[in-house]
């Protein structure tokens, strides 16, 4: 049986990290058997000139697509869900840095479970300051005991049964989509596997991480645990 796959990449300023992850994608894929795919870009109103990543997604047959206002990571994610045209649907940030065989082992899973969650230990991210572990952890914790699910890691961008979760889409912005997303897959009776990825953080100047989206974050949390108490 074949699999198919719709992978698409945000872009906000990170043409070369784009670039190299396209690249390193392909490389992937080719050895996976029985492996269908199509690569989306979704550039979220660069403030910078893009003309390599443009080049390079014209010379490759890659679908680009240009937001006409910075609409942030989740609206990204919804503009490739729309434009993903196979069955299921694997989101990436533009600086991803999964290990190479981590991300073909993610994707030999496609099909077995409705969403594969990758997860990685927090001690174990080369790069990523103490601080942010520390937050990472207590946030997944929070997420857990609001829930009542145990989920090793929802910020890993599973890959999703395309149909299946678009039902179950919340209302959200910031970061708290994430897990609100997979909280409502689950709560619905999709099922689920987890894999170990090993990661790497990379110091970058457009960081996703801002106090802005705490209020968001906050009330993604406050909607995951109204909906265990109405499950």
């Amino acid at each position: 049986m074949i699999k198919k796959v719709s992978i698409a990449y945000s872009n906000f300023n990170e043409e070369k990290f784009v670039i190299k992850n396209l690249k390193k994608i392909k490389k992937i894929l080719r050895k996976i058997k029985n492996f269908k795919y199509e690569l989306i870009v979704i550039d979220d109103c660069s403030s910078e000139k893009q003309d390599k990543l443009i080049d390079f997604c014209k010379k490759k047959k890659i679908k680009l697509i240009f937001n006409k206002k910075n609409s942030g990571f989740y609206k990204c994610f919804l503009v490739g869900l729309a434009e993903a045209k196979y069955e299921y649907y694997k989101f990436f940030a533009g600086d991803d840095c999964t290990n190479y065989k981590d991300i073909a082992k993610i994707f030999m899973l496609t099909g077995s479970s409705d969403l594969i969650i990758p997860y990685n230990i927090q001690k174990n991210v080369k790069g990523k300051p103490l601080s942010r572990k520390f937050i990472s952890i207590l946030y997944t914790m929070i997420v857990n005991i609001l829930s009542g699910i145990s989920i090793k890691y929802y910020n890993g961008l599973p890959v999703y049964n395309k149909k299946k979760i678009i039902p179950y889409l919340p209302d959200a912005s910031g970061y708290g989509w994430q897990a609100e997303l997979i909280v409502n897959c689950i709560f619905n009776g999709l099922t689920y596997k987890e894999i170990l990825t090993n990661n790497k953080e990379i110091k970058f100047k457009y960081s996703s991480t801002n106090l802005k989206y705490v209020p968001s974050v906050f009330f993604s949390l406050i909607k995951i645990l109204v909906k265990r108490f109405k499950k």
